[in-house]
């Protein structure tokens, strides 16, 4: 490489502090260049420095042969800027969980709903490997950390949703997610199903009814030892079914159980209002018949007298047979 050549490339780093030579064109006078980023210029009365600004290259200068910058310090900041927008915890990510299909009964309840298993999905993966089912707020998906135990602090059912946002249940080996389907098996999961612990603070991955409609999401998430290395992606929302409310409740009251008093106690929706005013009229003495008409039939029969029953037949005395 000629010397020039290096001496730009040496100057465009940056890292000069001492007097350099640029060597002039054959035959021409030079002078020591002592600051950062002059040339040589063309002039009357010979080849002077040409000046510029501390740290420039001069226009005059010749690009540097590929391979002799200096390297830049802008590359492990791009790197970190790269890992923090894909996440500190790249780890695989495989399918989505759904519900189960559409011909089960029940798939979703007040405080339950079922989920298809995650079989053939975590293939690559050691049979003593721990599959997981995360269930979380909506609001808690962004920021989701995967390293945080299950069970640990932040992750506990009996604090879900208060002061917890996401809990995990349901942990088993992926061996019991066998690829191959019996038609025996049970491929499903129900989420909500445990009563029994649901107040038990010592069981923190307690599979609890769930507390409100909703919505929620869930994935399934692997863990060998208690380092993640893979995981399912975020379900579609899932909602719950509503219970029945109050003012509905009443009106059922009132439809099976019409003598029932209830105006003080109905809330006031114009549905029960309505209901009530129909009932009062059904209830209301009838307007009296107009003359021409019909005599109205009475409402029921009267009673049949009650009969005596029969007088049992007298038995012969004993020797005696009838004739």
């Amino acid at each position: 490489m000629p010397r020039a050549w290096q001496f730009s490339a040496h100057l465009a780093s940056g890292r000069s502090g001492v007097a350099n030579v640029l060597p002039p064109p054959s035959g021409k006078r030079a002078r020591p260049v002592c600051q950062r980023g002059r040339g040589w210029r063309r002039n009357v009365g010979g080849w002077r420095p040409q000046a510029g600004p501390a740290g420039t290259r001069s226009p005059n200068a010749r690009t540097p042969a590929l391979g002799t910058q200096a390297p830049t310090t802008m590359l492990p900041l791009l790197l970190l800027l790269l890992a923090t927008a894909r996440g500190l915890d790249a780890i695989p990510t495989v399918g989505k969980p759904s519900l189960a299909n559409t011909f089960l009964g029940g798939r979703t309840t007040a405080s339950t709903f079922v989920l298809e298993q995650p079989r053939c999905i975590f293939t690559n993966l050691r049979d003593d490997t721990i599959i997981w089912l995360v269930v979380a707020l909506p609001e808690a998906v962004p920021n989701f950390d995967n390293k945080v135990e299950p069970g640990g602090s932040g992750r506990e059912f009996q604090k879900f949703p208060n002061t917890t946002l996401a809990y995990m249940t349901l942990n088993t080996t992926i061996f019991n997610y066998p690829c191959v389907n019996n038609s025996r098996d049970i491929t499903v999961l129900r989420v909500g199903s445990e009563t029994s612990c649901a107040k038990d603070a010592s069981r923190p991955t307690c599979n609890g009814p769930l507390p409100s409609p909703g919505p929620y999401q869930v994935k399934f998430l692997a863990l060998d030892g208690s380092e993640p290395v893979a995981q399912t992606g975020w379900s579609d929302p899932i909602s719950l079914r509503k219970g029945t409310s109050a003012s509905m409740l009443f009106l059922l009251l009132e439809r099976f159980t019409p003598a029932l008093n209830l105006e003080e106690g109905v809330p006031s929706p114009e549905l029960a209002q309505s209901y009530l005013a129909k009932r009062d009229a059904a209830l209301s003495p009838s307007a009296p018949p107009t003359p021409g008409s019909a005599p109205p039939t009475p409402a029921s029969a009267p009673p049949t007298p009650v009969q005596a029953p029969p007088t049992p037949a007298q038995t012969p005395p004993l020797g005696r047979q009838p004739i």
